[in-house]
């Protein structure tokens, strides 16, 4: 089976600043993956590079089996593998919530019937079927990032990539990106998630870290970070708290080993 993305040998660079530096890396279909790295470390562009907005100076991206310098498959590429970014303000281009999810299938033609389906059914996947007659300027940042999640849905994607989608958000509106995030996992889409936030990407199935423009570690989160937490650290990552709490305790000669969660921190040490 083809994989969803394959990177071989990428180069890119701005005028004569090569950013990625000869990326190999692999993403499975229905996979949940989160890049991370320092910024500057190239993974934004490597983002960009996952639905042909921009094209490799060397090297291949082959996107669901299409290489994306090849022109006459950019469209097809964008049509299975779209884009969330940063600033929902950014992608929010109609004055009423459902008028803005259907603006990218009724662009391509979808039939009336099958356009109110896939509205409906994205903004439900979200949570935001209460909200599809309100004008998006009156929803929270969260609100309008699930509203630009649902608009990416109703185009049918087998991919999403995420470009630091909760990064100017509120812990609230964290969360209800994040949840948006699992359902589409849960329902067979591959995510691929950006993050600068350690604790973000310990959600994902693996984790990439990019340094200098090349992929340096690839692994379960959880593993990486406890048993990479060093070189992580080297190359300017942070460790998700509890994470940060167990490698303290073991400098200390105490066994804080455990699983991501509060519980099962207290748990251990209360042995």
């Amino acid at each position: 089976m083809e994989p969803a993305v394959k990177c071989t040998d990428v180069r890119f660079a701005y005028e004569e600043a090569e950013v990625i530096t000869g990326l190999d890396m692999t993403v499975e279909k229905g996979e949940y993956i989160a890049i991370v790295g320092r910024n500057g470390s190239g993974k934004s562009t490597i983002a960009r590079h996952m639905n042909a907005l921009l094209v490799p100076t060397k090297g291949s991206v082959v996107v669901f089996g299409m290489d994306t310098k090849t022109e006459s498959n950019v469209l097809p590429i964008r049509s299975r593998a779209s884009m969330v970014f940063q600033n929902p303000d950014n992608q929010i281009v109609a004055s009423v919530v459902e008028e803005d999810v259907a603006f990218g299938p009724e662009n391509l033609g979808v039939p009336t019937a099958e356009l109110r389906r896939r509205v409906d059914d994205a903004l439900a996947i979200v949570d935001m079927a209460e909200f599809a007659l309100r004008a998006p300027h009156e929803l929270s940042g969260g609100q309008k990032q699930r509203v630009a999640i649902a608009g990416v849905l109703a185009m049918q994607p087998d991919m999403v990539i995420f470009d630091e989608p909760t990064s100017m958000l509120d812990p609230e509106g964290r969360a209800s990106v994040l949840a948006a995030m699992d359902t589409l996992h849960e329902r067979g889409i591959t995510v691929l998630h950006i993050t600068h936030a350690m604790e973000e990407a310990l959600r994902a199935d693996r984790m990439i870290v990019i340094s200098d423009g090349k992929a340096v570690m690839s692994g379960n989160p959880e593993t990486l970070f406890a048993e990479k937490g060093e070189e992580l650290i080297a190359l300017g990552l942070d460790l998700p708290p509890l994470m940060q709490l167990s490698h303290a305790l073991k400098a200390l000669g105490i066994d804080g080993s455990a699983g991501i969660s509060v519980e099962e921190m207290v748990e251990k040490l209360c042995r």
